[in-house]
């Protein structure tokens, strides 16, 4: 039988504090109100089912460490690309929260009207309607950061993931995201068929290995130092792992159907760039740090910049270095598995920030998200209690 769950959200001058209110709580006591004054802080996820003074007893999880020097920060959020979907998500998270519910059955309307699979019906599949899918993941769960009291600094996504970035800086209108995203899917078109791989080792290295061997490899993604996405046909991927494997250098192929983020794909990115010629883009109202073109070559503001990312490399590892690290309080990632937060943290080392996956797959969706808003707490983010635990009929324990 599912479980339903709760946070309890703990505020105080000092840890004694803390640890006396919790202590409270234990004994019977009521859960104080926070102040947002109060930068001492901690958090509880628990099953609803028990009265919060239950929250230490036997079989509720631990409370985390008690956050004692809270610097709020700026919040930075991830969009995952493409890759990350995960069967049966959107159903899973429309269990967690009735607004998260309601945000996926607007976009559903939205979706509905221009692919004839419907988004929440997820006993059906393709390349499309999945890329939609994740878009739609992300979006919403993007809002219900800001929804909860979270803002938003800046954003950044990795390849497909820049469409629901762009969405959730007002860039573009959700109808037209769809659209494009559809009509993307539909102007791909490989003269020969190419595959993607994930190289752990430096651009450098991957480039170094294809002349050696003669291949005409592509760089489609730099992730980090140490990790890259190639693309190239089956043959030149085959004689590339090979050459990996010689080289102790870890090589995972990616994407056995097609290639993505190459030259290749120009005459595609020309036919895509002709559909989305009347679509009308806006100023962002938040800090987009774009891995097409890092150093504002082009902007998200122009239709030719949702050309080039057809052909163009991800630039994830030099859009991160963007940031001011010194005024990061916490990284969000958004996607069903938060890849993006470990590829950061590889980019930008120990900064100091909270690094926070809003869900994981194969996880209770509602209690990750409850321990993610209060990871965030302990970050510093004030959040609204009042739209917090109100996931069954209006009804719910804060």
């Amino acid at each position: 039988m599912k479980c339903n769950y709760g946070i309890a959200l703990f505020s105080g001058r000092d840890r004694a504090e803390i640890e006396a209110e919790m202590a409270a709580v234990s004994q019977g006591g009521a859960v104080r109100k926070y102040s947002p004054h109060e930068q001492c802080r901690a958090f509880a996820v628990y099953e609803s089912r028990s009265e919060p003074e239950q929250l230490m007893s036997e079989g509720n999880d631990p409370y985390p460490d008690i956050s004692e020097h809270t610097v709020p920060g700026e919040t930075v959020i991830l969009f995952p690309g493409s890759g990350i979907h995960q069967k049966k998500m959107l159903t899973l998270l429309c269990s967690a929260d009735v607004w998260i519910k309601e945000k996926l059955t607007e976009l559903a309307g939205i979706s509905d009207g221009y692919y004839d699979i419907p988004l929440l019906d997820e006993d059906r599949e393709d390349e499309i309607i999945n890329n939609l899918r994740v878009f739609a993941s992300e979006l919403v769960l993007a809002q219900y950061w800001e929804h909860i009291g979270c803002r938003a600094d800046h954003v950044i996504g990795h390849s497909m993931g820049e469409y629901a970035a762009a969405v959730f800086c007002g860039i573009i209108a959700p109808d037209d995201a769809v659209y494009m995203l559809t009509e993307r899917c539909r102007s791909i078109k490989e003269a020969v068929p190419h595959q993607m791989a994930a190289v752990e080792t430096s651009a450098e290295n991957v480039c170094a290995l294809a002349q050696r061997h003669g291949l005409g490899t592509f760089i489609s993604a730099y992730n980090g130092p140490e990790i890259v996405t190639v693309c190239g046909t089956k043959r030149e991927m085959a004689v590339l792992n090979s050459a990996c494997r010689e080289m102790n250098y870890r090589c995972s192929l990616i994407n056995s159907l097609h290639g993505g983020h190459y030259p290749g794909l120009s005459e595609s990115a020309a036919e895509f760039a002709e559909k989305i010629n009347g679509i009308t883009f806006y100023e962002p109202d938040k800090h987009f740090i774009s891995t097409v073109y890092p150093d504002g070559e082009k902007r998200p503001q122009e239709a030719s910049y949702w050309a080039d990312h057809i052909v163009r490399p991800v630039q994830f590892m030099q859009a991160v270095r963007k940031l001011d690290y010194s005024k990061t309080g916490r990284v969000i990632d958004v996607g069903v598995s938060p890849v993006l937060i470990s590829m950061a943290m590889k980019n930008v080392g120990n900064i100091g920030a909270a690094w926070i996956p809003t869900v994981r797959s194969g996880r209770n969706y509602e209690k990750q998200i409850l321990r993610a808003v209060g990871l965030a707490f302990n970050s510093g983010v004030n959040i609204d209690e009042e739209k917090l635990g109100k996931n069954k009929k209006g009804q719910g324990d804060v």
